[in-house]
């Protein structure tokens, strides 16, 4: 395996051995119970990829401080929309479902049951500024949207592998690849991306990746 080309498995049933640690003035609830398994930790870059999960819990409601894209894996997720149009709405995202929060969202996570999510979090201002005029998240699949988001800076980008297949030719080179295998298998090279698994693959081109027919999953790209 290429030494920029990471595999991880997401079918973890214990993410950590103790629970992460918290603090009352994040949530609006009792405090819950979380683990987080780290894949990728950049403090330098702010980038973080990895597995995560909690109890029921309310966080504190506000502007949402990252650019974060996220797969549900199991259970399901309500965020809240504070502000704009869509104020006291709330989006329900389901298991093997994508969704982005885009840095800047007014929003509050208000989990009910438990959850575990994949994440991909850019936690850095300058890669990946607030985004202007953001009054909702955005959900891929068959009853939401397939186009690729992309963030104001177009420093991150995601795709569901159905559009990445037709655009991969146009796209710029990214400094770190995501790519999550839902179903069927991909390829990036000679590396190959099974059912579940997580790919990071630095200095990532997008012409080289392929993908089984009937596949599916997600592509992140972070460009700086």
């Amino acid at each position: 395996m290429s030494e920029q080309i990471k595999i991880f498995n997401t079918q973890i049933e214990s993410l950590a051995a103790e629970p992460d640690e918290l603090s009352d003035d994040m949530f609006a609830s009792e405090m819950p119970i979380q683990h987080t398994h780290e894949f990728l930790s950049d403090e330098d870059k702010g980038i973080y990829i990895g597995l995560w999960d909690t109890t029921s819990m309310r966080e504190v409601a506000g502007a949402y401080p990252m650019e974060e894209f996220m797969v549900v894996l199991e259970g399901k997720a309500d965020i809240a929309l504070q502000s704009g149009s869509n104020a006291g709405k709330v989006r329900q995202v389901h298991t093997d479902e994508g969704f982005v929060i885009a840095h800047g969202t007014d929003c509050q996570w208000q989990q009910q049951g438990y959850l575990k999510k994949l994440f991909v979090i850019v936690e850095n201002s300058e890669l990946c500024p607030v985004n202007s005029d953001v009054e909702d998240i955005r959900i891929f699949g068959p009853e939401h949207s397939d186009e690729p988001y992309l963030n104001g800076a177009k420093s991150f980008v995601v795709y569901p592998w159905s559009v990445f297949t037709q655009d991969k030719d146009k796209l710029p080179e990214a400094s770190l690849a995501v790519v999550y295998c839902q179903h069927g298998r991909g390829q990036y090279q000679t590396d190959t991306c099974e059912e579940k698994q997580v790919m990071l693959i630095e200095n990532f081109e997008s012409a080289k990746f392929a993908s089984t027919p009937q596949s599916s999953g997600f592509v992140v790209l972070i460009i700086e």
